[in-house]
């Protein structure tokens, strides 16, 4: 082209038709460079069948993993009965929770709060010691606290009350009824209180009826033997009064002798 002058048409058209190939075949590259990423990424994807293939092969080390777990859980638990089997006494968990009163009146928020007490375990112990078996006690804790008389009772929820009020150890001691004699039992527990008001006491229950009998027997022995040291005091202090009223006759009248002896010589 010279200057400025216009092109003529089928020239112009040869140009045309030789930009758009010039155009075509650079964009060409590029599309084959999008296809080859995608291709790559679609290689460095993991198939179906691959992530199928690798869950397939972690299900079995779980399954195992899952079956040690319980196994060992079992253990624990059959450790854990065994001890509790054998110790002299009855294990619980004894939780108290707070009965919500539905009514409105201000008169009744006022008044002292309405507890509720249930076991949530109780060993194999309970038989020997109050004549329940573990269901019984489960189902109802009155069959717990009927086995004492109700001053005992009343003992009872009081000394529990004021561990609940100081979380400090709770231990009791009282007699409960028994088919021929009545039985001493000790509780020994430590409470924990929870969010929701409710107060738990973890323990042992024992009964300590030989010891409370010997301690009585031990105690009717110092009673005796106190009265029996008592006793001698008496005596010897009888016997010196004894001593003293025969030496006091005795002198008086070696006295009456002498002064009448004496009157004689004189005359």
């Amino acid at each position: 082209r010279r200057g400025n002058a216009p092109l003529s048409g089928p020239v112009q058209q040869d140009i045309d038709v030789a930009q758009r190939r010039v155009g075509r075949d650079e964009a060409v590259p590029g599309q084959h460079h999008v296809a080859g990423h995608e291709q790559e990424c679609a290689d460095q994807r993991p198939s179906s069948g691959t992530i199928q293939s690798g869950q397939t092969s972690r299900a079995p080390q779980h399954r195992a993993d899952h079956r040690a777990a319980l196994e060992m859980l079992r253990d624990s638990e059959a450790r854990f009965r065994g001890l509790a089997s054998n110790l002299p006494g009855m294990l619980f968990q004894l939780r108290r929770s707070t009965v919500k009163s539905a009514s409105t009146n201000l008169a009744d928020d006022e008044s002292p709060p309405t507890y509720n007490f249930r076991f949530m375990y109780v060993s194999d112990g309970c038989q020997k010691l109050f004549g329940r078996k573990q269901h019984e006690l489960l189902e109802s804790a009155e069959y717990f606290f009927s086995a004492f008389d109700a001053k005992q009772r009343k003992s009872l929820e009081l000394a529990l009350k004021e561990s609940a009020i100081s979380g400090t150890l709770f231990n009791w001691e009282g007699h409960a009824a028994g088919r021929s004699r009545a039985k001493w039992i000790s509780l020994r527990s430590t409470p924990h209180r929870f969010e929701d008001g409710s107060v738990e006491w973890q323990g042992i229950a024992t009964n300590v009826t030989h010891s409370k009998e010997a301690e009585g027997e031990l105690r009717r022995s110092r009673e005796q033997l106190a009265e029996l040291s008592t006793h001698l005091e008496a005596v010897k202090e009888e016997e010196r009064e004894r001593i003293a009223r025969d030496i006091h006759d005795e002198l008086g009248s070696i006295l009456v002798r002498l002064k009448i002896e004496v009157a004689l010589l004189s005359s």
